[in-house]
């Protein structure tokens, strides 16, 4: 049989001996490629499909030489796998049979493995290994992974990419790397490799611009999403459609790695500033009353340096600051606090990208600008109004406790059920609503109900009373009256503690 007959001889033997090898005719059920060669004897082999043949009667030399040729592939190349089988068991995202196709072996030298990636192909100085690497059987077993895999994983992913990715690269690099001139017959890459290098391809002699292997290069990589093809490449086509006279699209095709698409980013502010000619940061920074670093930072990807803006980009403006300064030549951060009655530290604490020592204040104005801030970005948090004769600690922003009580602003209505041990009251706007008071008061939802017992655990903003003080800040020991003793006032229903006020108490429940 063919296959016994080829094993244990050189690559020449078994040229020689396929090359003159006989088929007799006979009939057949389709059959493997591998059961065609313990066949091949019997009969002309006809391809049918996915390395499929059949016995049939008739001339079939160019089938017999296809077929002579994919037994030497194997006799010279045992193959390759892009994937193994049992790496793709657990893919979800592959059927069976995509998975299959992915896992053919390739019968090529192991040498193209190395070309899992876009390329424009490989110069071999050695001819024989040239030849080698560019047999024929090996484009045939590279062709049939491709058409397999591509047809068998229709509309699937593996990772983010298409499955064909890297089998695809091995493909094109062999095709780049093993197509020929039609005249002299060398590669092509050899005769490309001769070529003088120049810096842009409109500096080429004529001759070597529109050589048939020159321009059938960017041909070929604008064909394929699986090559080099970039801006640049794109660019070269298009030189040589004007001076070679080519025709056809020039446009860089569909990536093969599916990247999600980026949601814009967030701007705080809401506000969105087109710059224009002649702006710097420094005068957009004056404009809108914020620091000229923090439209740096804040716009990094756009913004380099801050003395030579680029007309036309749209950037986010930072949240403002109610005092700016423009820095003068002579000023340190002392010399700054000193004249506006602040405290040591506040030019820092107000612009944070200032080092320890201050000293880069005046060294990162040609990159950042000039203008800083002196009071805090986004403005100042106040507080609402409450009169009181006595400090609180605020609530803690994981547990929503006081450690000290206050008593309720003055002629507060108090809701029903509310605590006496509270460091923290807020009494409702209009509009509120019992997420706004938690987020505003840092005091966890739960813990915000089981003080207020009157707020209703199945509808807590249709509870709320527009003018009624809530407790926002219970002691930790709020309800624990064997923690108070026989003091232990309760709530404003309950017993009063003589050194507290009594306030007047809501009505509703």
């Amino acid at each position: 049989m063919l296959r016994d007959s080829v094993k244990g001889l050189s690559s020449t033997d078994v040229t020689t001996f396929t090359s003159s090898a006989s088929f007799a005719p006979a009939q057949g059920t389709p059959l493997s490629l591998s059961a065609a060669l313990e066949l091949a004897d019997e009969g002309p082999l006809e391809y049918l499909q996915s390395n499929q043949y059949k016995i049939q009667q008739g001339n079939t030399e160019g089938l017999q030489k296809a077929l002579v040729n994919e037994a030497i592939s194997e006799h010279m190349f045992p193959g390759f796998q892009v994937y193994d089988l049992e790496d793709l068991e657990d893919v979800d995202s592959l059927t069976a049979t995509c998975k299959t196709a992915l896992s053919q072996t390739i019968h090529c030298a192991p040498f193209l493995q190395a070309f899992q990636h876009p390329n424009s192909g490989r110069f071999f100085e050695d001819s024989t290994e040239a030849d080698r690497i560019c047999a024929p059987s090996c484009g045939s077993s590279l062709k049939s992974w491709f058409d397999n895999a591509s047809s068998s994983c229709v509309g699937q992913t593996l990772g983010n990419s298409d499955p064909t990715r890297y089998g695809g690269y091995i493909y094109t690099a062999y095709n780049q790397s093993c197509y020929k001139d039609p005249v002299t017959g060398k590669y092509c890459q050899e005769i490309l490799d001769a070529y003088p290098a120049v810096e842009r391809i409109d500096s080429m002699p004529l001759a070597e611009m529109c050589s048939y292997c020159h321009t059938q290069k960017y041909i070929m990589m604008q064909a394929s999403a699986y090559t080099a093809y970039d801006v640049r490449a794109q660019e070269n086509l298009e030189t040589l459609h004007s001076n070679c006279g080519l025709k056809g699209t020039t446009e860089i095709p569909s990536p093969l790695v599916h990247v999600p698409e980026t949601p814009a980013p967030m701007c705080l502010s809401d506000i969105i500033y087109t710059i224009k000619d002649g702006d710097t940061c420094d005068t957009i920074a004056l404009q809108y009353s914020v620091a000229s670093a923090a439209i740096q930072a804040g716009n990094s990807q756009l913004i380099n340096d801050c003395s030579n803006l680029i007309a036309g980009r749209e950037i986010c403006i930072p949240l403002s600051c109610e005092r700016t300064y423009t820095l003068q030549d002579s000023d340190t951060c002392f010399s700054i606090e000193i004249d506006h009655g602040f405290m040591p530290n506040t030019v820092r604490k107000y612009n944070a990208w200032l080092d320890l020592e201050c000293l880069d204040l005046q060294a990162t104005r040609p990159i950042i600008g000039s203008v800083i801030c002196l009071s805090p970005q986004g403005g100042t948090y106040n507080d609402k109004d409450f009169v009181s004769d006595r400090i609180t600690s605020g609530p803690s922003r994981t547990t929503g406790y006081t450690t000290l009580s206050i008593d309720p602003p003055k002629n507060a209505t108090v809701a029903k059920g509310s605590p006496w041990f509270c460091g923290r009251w807020h009494t409702v706007e209009a509009g509120e609503t019992c997420a706004m008071i938690c987020v505003h008061d840092g005091i966890p939802a739960e813990l915000f109900m089981e003080a207020n017992p009157s707020l209703s655990l199945d509808d807590c903003d249709g509870s709320l009373e527009v003018g009624v003080t809530y407790c926002t800040g219970p002691d930790e020991y709020w309800n624990d009256a064997g923690f108070w003793g026989p003091e232990w006032p309760g709530s404003p229903t309950g017993p009063v503690s003589s050194s507290m006020p009594s306030p007047t108490s809501s009505t509703s429940s």
